[in-house]
């Protein structure tokens, strides 16, 4: 079974339509809401009837007829049907004298508040401001409340009729927290505002259908000499809210003409200013090239101050470095030492007053059997005889062990002669010595080779010449480079601590050098094979110095004691055609692309070109010549 329609006046106020709710004996029917109904001013009053259908126990459903209240019904918890043979437009009409002095009917917002909400709750917001003005009044409580309720009507109209013309949910959830405050209540509904009226000293429940219609029925009866009395004010306000609603009605409804003849107009300007100023054309241009080499005999010399060109001279700065390096090396060599043990003995005579010749290799026999032998022959002075006793003459000699090796190396000890064994010379001649015998050897010894003197030159040579370099780069100037060739090294001192075949576990060498170099600037090399280059090409081209190739051709003639050298170079560099960019300029004004094509391959000093022209739908060059740009690569 359908359900029956109640269809809701677009001026109606919600204590009308809870009475229509009351007197309804259904239990079950649709609420048909036009767009722009009072009803709408607010969320408070969809609350209100919420809470009146449930308390009665009634089934509604709001049939509405755009999105916007759709989406408010269902958010308080209404069944909401959508549908647009119900769609009303809310249209401002003048009312009756005898309405306009009604008191106007304005639901409280919910201040619903559970027990735990603290009371700052109360300051913000219309319900906030209420509250402050009843407790300063509380004998008028009555009054200040139904005041405060037609003035938020009046700010609930204007409102309403801003989103209903806008259509913005969104604004107008933000205007309706900002008249009321809802962000700060609960909206749940289940306790109601009391308010006592101390006159009557009654309680009255303004969420009670009975209460609530019983109280302003009287306060609209006290009010309505009050309101007499202020129409003429009401109205003059009235009618410049009305007169702000039409004009932004009006306003809303021209602005999309306006905004689209606006853009038309920018269209049409921005199409003039792109013909007129925007084209413009970019010509890229290769010119022809070819190569050119010459070959240049260049003079060096530290004694001038400037390059010459017409003696093709350039000037030199010389500088030196001084570097001493020592360093310890090993011997490398190995030898098997076959060293016999040397000494002095004194040899005695106590044979005759006749001296006695010792031949070399004589030998003298020790203690303990050890061989030496006299290296020459001597003399050995004949004896004295004082008083008839023969005093014994000596002679200090040199001796030799017979053999190699360390057993020879004895102390003092005494000799004899075994030549004159069996003879009265053998114990007349003696030998007796004082120190000890040394060099008697046959293990293996170092000693220094020829490649080890050598090889510890090359390896100290070559540490200190990465030194001199190293010294050399950072005493040459920024803007200056040493001449190809041009640097002298002067190996001047040796000094090893030993020699070949010495017996040393280690030596130490010390090396001296000394290096000289000529420098020379860059800049005044290559000022002076420009003007070479230069002086050999035509005019009608021009050199690319950066193509600039130079070739250094040896050998070198470098004078040290007069500072001067003397070299030949290689110069190869590319000469391009002259390119005449302003003839090209009036040329090519005004063409079309491919009358700018024929006339670009048509000349000779071109190599190959291109145009590009801006923006995109330019076919043309553009007659004014600031607009052409002439690129020359």
């Amino acid at each position: 079974m359908s359900k029956k329609n109640i269809f809701i006046e677009p001026d109606e106020e919600i204590v009308s339509i809870i009475d229509k709710i009351i007197d309804n004996p259904e239990d079950q029917f649709n609420l048909v809401i036009p767009r722009g109904a009072q009803i709408w001013q607010s969320s408070i009053n969809l609350k209100l009837l919420k809470r009146e259908a449930s308390l009665m126990e009634k089934d509604i459903t709001l049939v509405v007829s755009d999105d916007l209240g759709k989406e408010i019904a269902e958010s308080v918890g209404f069944n909401v049907v959508k549908d647009k043979d119900f769609s009303f437009e809310f249209v401002e009409e003048e009312q009756e004298e005898e309405q306009e002095e009604e008191s106007p009917t304005v639901i409280p917002p919910d201040i619903s508040l559970t027990d735990e909400e603290e009371p700052e709750t109360f300051k913000t917001g219309a319900v906030a401001s209420l509250g402050s003005k009843l407790d300063e009044n509380k004998d008028n409580m009555i009054d200040i409340l139904a005041e405060e309720m037609a003035n938020n009507k009046e700010e609930n109209k204007l409102a309403a009729s801003k989103i209903d013309k806008n259509n913005s949910f969104k604004k107008f959830k933000k205007k309706r927290k900002s008249i009321f405050g809802l962000d700060r209540f609960s909206s749940d509904g289940k306790k109601m505002m009391d308010i006592v009226n101390p006159k009557e000293k009654v309680k009255i429940n303004l969420f009670s259908s009975s209460a609530r219609n019983k109280f302003f029925s009287k306060k609209i009866k006290e009010k309505k000499e009050i309101k007499i009395k202020k129409k003429t004010q009401s109205e003059d306000y009235s009618d410049s809210i009305q007169e702000e609603i039409v004009h932004r009605s009006i306003w809303s409804n021209k602005f999309p003409k306006f905004f689209g003849f606006f853009i038309g107009i920018a269209v049409i300007i921005a199409g003039i200013v792109g013909y007129l100023v925007l084209p413009s054309a970019e010509v890229t241009i290769f010119p022809k090239t070819e190569v050119k080499s010459l070959e240049l005999s260049l003079t060096g010399s530290k004694n001038i101050g400037a390059v010459d060109s017409q003696l093709n001279k350039i000037p030199l700065k010389e500088i030196s470095v001084r570097k001493t390096k020592s360093q310890e090396f090993l011997a490398t060599g190995e030898m098997q030492l076959n060293e016999r043990a040397r000494g002095i003995i004194t040899v005695y005579n106590e044979y005759s007053s006749e001296p006695q010749t010792l031949v070399a290799t004589t030998r003298f026999e020790s203690t303990n059997g050890q061989i030496f032998r006299i290296p020459k022959s001597v003399i050995i002075p004949g004896a004295s005889i004082n008083e008839g006793k023969i005093i014994a003459s000596s002679l200090d000699v040199e001796v030799i062990a017979d053999q190699p090796g360390e057993e020879y190396n004895i102390g003092p000890n005494n000799f004899i002669i075994p030549g004159f064994k069996g003879s009265p010379k053998f114990a007349a001649f003696y030998g007796i010595s004082k120190k000890v015998m040394t060099g008697g050897s046959t293990k293996k010894v170092k000693i220094v080779l020829k490649d080890d003197l050598e090889q510890a030159e090359k390896i100290l040579i070559d540490e200190l010449k990465n030194e001199i370099n190293a010294s050399l780069r950072d005493q040459i100037p920024e803007d200056y480079k040493m001449l190809t060739g041009g640097a002298k090294e002067n190996l001047t001192d040796v000094f090893p601590t030993a020699k070949e075949n010495d017996q040393v576990d280690k030596f130490t060498l010390e090396i001296e050098i000394v290096v000289q170099a000529l420098l020379y600037k860059d800049e005044d090399l290559k000022s002076l094979i420009d003007s070479n280059v230069a002086a050999a090409i035509t005019e009608d081209k021009r050199p690319l110095s950066e193509t600039q190739k130079i070739e250094w051709q040896e050998p070198i003639e470098i004078d040290w004691q007069k500072g001067t050298a003397a070299f030949k170079l290689k110069v190869q560099e590319d000469l391009a055609f002259q390119i005449g960019a302003e003839k090209i300029k009036a040329d090519l004004a005004g063409k079309k692309e491919i009358d700018v094509r024929k006339y670009l391959s048509s000349q000779m000093e071109i190599e190959k070109a291109s145009v590009t022209f801006w923006p995109f739908w330019v076919k043309k060059v553009p007659s004014q010549l600031k607009k052409i740009k002439i690129i020359i690569k």
